[in-house]
């Protein structure tokens, strides 16, 4: 912006004709900054939730055909439900920072992801906690949990050796490796 040296008196057309030409570049650009944040990828960040579902929705609305993810995880269900919105809209799924739970879910899910440079894919187990059950009430309801999550891997077609392998792990958690990655159909940027 131009600045243009004014009489120093507080009134009069030299202050008000200032005062419109900042409100008119600052309206000029606010617009410019909306188109382009509009432009930008959507990305879907923080915790895997009904929220995120509703961003993932929106951005199948618009008609995008990538979406970003960076996010520790969240509710694994959720985490498939987007994973096939996306697939079934054919959005892509960006990996841009740590993927790990239900995020990684939703990654894999999505039948096309890429992961960049600086991107973290990781699984674990499903983590079953309650208290005040038998052994055996818990054993039963940790088995159906372990049933639909393979189901859910195998949908999304990560090969059983690695879902072997993410059980076997310390604390039930695996980071996938290159390799790892493109076994699961992720591209590598």
């Amino acid at each position: 912006m131009i600045c243009h040296e004014t009489p120093a008196r507080a009134d009069g057309p030299a202050v008000v004709g200032s005062v419109l030409s900042a409100l008119a570049a600052v309206i000029v650009l606010a617009l410019h900054c909306t188109d382009v944040r509009a432009a930008e990828t959507p990305r879907l960040s923080g915790l895997v939730n009904a929220s995120m579902l509703a961003r993932a929705e929106a951005a199948i609305a618009r008609g995008d055909q990538v979406v970003e993810i960076a996010s520790p995880g969240g509710e694994a269900a959720t985490g498939w439900i987007i994973g096939e919105k996306l697939r079934e809209a054919h959005v892509a799924v960006r990996c841009v920072g740590v993927c790990a739970s239900a995020a990684a879910q939703i990654l894999v899910a999505s039948g096309h992801c890429i992961v960049s440079r600086q991107g973290r894919v990781g699984f674990h187990r499903p983590r079953v906690v309650l208290t005040g059950l038998s052994a055996s009430v818990f054993g039963v309801f940790d088995a159906a949990v372990m049933k639909q999550w393979h189901g859910g891997m195998a949908k999304a077609g990560v090969p059983d050796d690695l879902v072997f392998r993410t059980e076997q792990a310390f604390r039930g958690e695996f980071e996938l490796d290159e390799y790892a990655m493109k076994r699961v159909g992720c591209t590598m940027e």
